[in-house]
């Protein structure tokens, strides 16, 4: 009896053992001279991860989890990336060739933080891969990703309405749009945002577009009307 319990209770210590958190971020690789920003910038995003047994910068098109020993077997694995994409169609690609062997090998939960440009372009495929892929393995998948154009991990200087996100979750049944109010009237980078639009959701649950352009408001210190480029509604551009 004695032996049966001590089994028992090094079972359950063995579990809460590999019950662990890994964070990953993986880099772009191209342009080549830009590597050594993406790394900078995959170091800002594990030091805002909580909670990390394992942290690791990795290469992404070289990342294979499903290869690798991983501490947090039947845990947690959080993914961010920082680089250059190209669209959600890339996105679910990159969920069902990457993300979801490393679900079934390691039978994790994961969380995926993808900084980049226009990753959730479309992010209803994405709200239904990710839904798909977590019904497969009954793990739960979690994903965020910029709607539009983004200037990755820098927006913790710029601020948060540089990048205008989506997230889609296993826990949803339709994606999960930012609210309006971060973003309204916020400013936007004109040189690489200007005429992209986003969607966001209103206080009444209604979902509102939004784009970046030429917007005029008031400057109540100099008593003149000056323009900026805003997160706006379409008829608000001048």
């Amino acid at each position: 009896m004695r032996k049966y319990l001590i089994g028992i209770v090094m079972s359950l210590i063995t579990f809460q053992v590999q019950a662990k958190k890994c964070c990953f971020c993986e880099t772009g690789n191209y342009p080549e001279n830009q590597i050594g920003f993406f790394e900078m910038g995959c170091n800002i995003w594990l030091g805002s991860q909580n909670d990390c047994d394992e942290t690791q910068i990795v290469p992404y098109y070289h990342t294979k989890y499903e290869d690798m020993k991983l501490s947090c077997q039947g845990g947690e694995v959080a993914i961010g990336y920082v680089g250059h994409w190209g669209s959600s169609s890339e996105l679910v690609y990159y969920l069902n060739s990457i993300v979801l062997p490393a679900m079934k090998t390691h039978d994790v939960s994961v969380y995926v933080d993808n900084t980049a440009c226009s990753a959730m372009n479309h992010p209803e495929i994405v709200q239904d891969a990710v839904r798909n892929i977590a019904s497969e393995v009954n793990k739960e998948l979690i994903v965020q990703g910029n709607q539009v154009l983004s200037i990755g991990k820098w927006d913790v200087v710029a601020g948060g309405s540089s990048n205008f996100s989506a997230i889609a979750s296993s826990n949803s049944e339709s994606v999960i749009y930012p609210s309006c109010s971060n973003y309204r009237d916020k400013p936007c980078f004109s040189g690489i945002q200007n005429g992209q639009t986003g969607q966001c959701e209103e206080k009444n649950g209604h979902l509102t577009e939004l784009v970046c352009c030429e917007t005029e408001i008031d400057n109540h210190q100099m008593f003149i009307k000056e323009t900026m480029y805003l997160w706006s509604e379409r008829r608000n551009c001048t």
